[in-house]
């Protein structure tokens, strides 16, 4: 038996054992999820949308922000959590509206998984 994490889903992909099958799937809960969205874990809950609220017009503490979120979430599911977060376009008032996103981790049976993405924070702001 396998001693990596599986990734249950309420859907038809049924439980995910892939690396980066997981990492897409909690990349894409990190996406849509609100921070207030449980009573139960109440500032528990990983949220993009909850950081460009709190951070879109500092540029070090989103950068910040959003790496601890991320390594908070998938350091529960991976031995191995490697963020890179780059921040492509920043306005003249600080304001950051695009970053390019890449992630790399490995289980713990040592696969390897990965995830990049370019996001307009524009639509994460409400």
């Amino acid at each position: 038996m396998s001693n990596a994490f599986r990734l249950p889903t309420l859907s038809s992909s049924g439980v995910l054992e892939n690396p980066s099958l997981i990492l897409d799937r909690l990349i894409k809960y990190f996406l849509a999820s609100n921070q207030n969205q449980s009573n139960i874990f109440q500032s528990e809950v990983a949220s993009l949308k909850y950081i460009v609220h709190l951070y879109s017009k500092n540029p070090s503490g989103f950068k910040d922000a959003l790496i601890n979120s991320l390594d908070k979430l998938l350091k529960r599911y991976f031995k191995s959590v490697e963020i890179l977060v780059q921040l492509n376009d920043i306005t003249t008032e600080s304001l950051v509206k695009e970053i390019q996103l890449e992630i790399n981790v490995v289980d713990r049976d040592n696969v390897k998984g990965s995830f990049s993405k370019n996001l307009n924070l524009e639509d994460y702001e409400k």
